[in-house]
C-alpha cells in the first residue's frame, strides 16, 4: 500500500513538472517588423515595410500610424493588410511609422508595437580651416541639415567639449545653437580667452536618429602680431627699394659731376694750348 502510494505520488510529480516545463516554455507573441532597422530614404526609391505577430495562431489586425497618427490608403501610401509601401518617397514622407497588433492570449488581450524611422542624409556646412590670433574669441560654426532635424555635438583631441559644457565642468567653452530653416540646426562653439593649447582639430558631429555625421575644423591660434608681419615686411622691402634708388641717383648725379669738371679742364687745357701756339 505504501509502495502505491509512493508511485503515485512520484508520477504526480512527473506529470507537474512537464506541465510546469511545456507551459513555461511556450514563448510569448512578438512582433516582427521587417526591415528592423531606421533608414534612409534613397533618391525616391519605393519603401516596403511588412509586419507580422510571431508565436501566435490567434488572428489579428495591423494598423499603420506615422508619427502617432493613422494611416490610409492615399497618395504616397499603400497598405495591404500587414504590409504598407510609400510610392516615389521625397522629404514629405520622413517620419516615423509604426504597425500595431491586439493579439488574444490565454491571459487575455496583449498589443504589439514597432516602428521604424526613414530619414535623410546629413549635410554639415562649416569651414575647413580658421585663424585667430591669442586672446581672442573663437566662434566655430557648424551647420547640419536633415530630417529628422539633427543634434549637434562638439569634441576635440578626444575630449567631450558638449558633454563638458552640460555637466559644467568648464568655463573656457560655450555652445549655443538655434534653427537654421526647417530642417536644419546651426551650432557655434565659444572658446574663451585662446591660447595657443587651444590650437587643434575640432570634429562638429551631427546625428538625426538614423546616422551621424562628422566635419573637421582646424583651428590655428598665432600671435597677435602674426597678422602684422606681412603688411611690415612689405613696408621694409620697399624703403629698401627707395634707399637703393636714391643712392643709385646720388651716384648718377656725382658721376655728372666729375664728368663736368673733366671737361672744364680740357677746355681750358686747350684754349693755353692754342694761346701758346700764337
Amino acid at each position: 500500500m505504501l509502495t502505491s502510494r509512493i508511485i503515485l505520488d512520484f508520477f504526480l510529480l512527473i506529470c507537474l513538472f512537464s506541465v510546469f516545463v511545456l507551459g513555461s516554455s511556450e514563448e510569448a507573441p512578438y512582433l516582427l517588423m521587417t526591415p528592423s532597422g531606421n533608414q534612409f530614404i534613397k533618391n525616391g526609391k519605393d519603401i516596403n515595410v511588412e509586419c507580422k505577430v510571431m508565436n501566435t495562431t490567434s488572428p489579428y489586425d495591423i494598423t499603420w500610424y506615422k508619427n502617432n497618427q493613422p494611416l490610409q490608403t492615399q497618395g504616397h501610401y499603400i497598405i495591404q493588410g500587414n504590409k504598407f509601401s510609400i510610392r516615389s518617397p521625397g522629404s514629405k514622407q520622413v517620419g516615423t511609422y509604426s504597425c500595431e497588433a491586439i493579439v488574444e492570449t490565454i491571459d487575455g488581450s496583449v498589443m504589439l508595437e514597432r516602428s521604424i524611422t526613414y530619414g535623410e542624409p546629413i549635410h554639415i556646412e562649416a569651414m575647413d580651416t580658421i585663424r585667430y590670433s591669442k586672446g581672442e574669441i573663437a566662434h566655430i560654426v557648424c551647420t547640419a541639415t536633415s530630417s529628422p532635424l539633427p543634434v549637434v555635438t562638439w569634441s576635440i583631441n578626444n575630449m567631450n567639449v558638449s558633454v563638458a559644457i552640460d555637466s559644467g565642468n568648464t568655463s573656457h567653452y560655450q555652445q549655443v545653437g538655434r534653427n537654421d530653416g526647417p530642417h536644419g540646426w546651426k551650432s557655434t562653439l565659444r572658446v574663451l580667452d585662446l591660447s595657443y593649447s587651444d590650437t587643434g582639430v575640432y570634429n562638429c558631429t551631427a546625428f538625426n536618429g538614423i546616422h551621424q555625421e562628422h566635419k573637421a575644423i582646424r583651428v590655428t591660434v598665432q600671435d597677435r602680431m602674426a597678422a602684422v608681419y606681412p603688411f611690415l615686411g612689405i613696408v621694409t622691402e620697399c624703403t629698401i627699394l627707395i634707399i637703393v634708388i636714391l643712392i643709385q641717383e646720388k651716384c648718377s648725379e656725382d658721376s655728372y659731376d666729375e664728368c663736368d669738371a673733366l671737361n672744364k679742364n680740357d677746355e681750358k687745357a686747350e684754349l693755353l694750348e692754342k694761346g701758346n701756339l700764337k
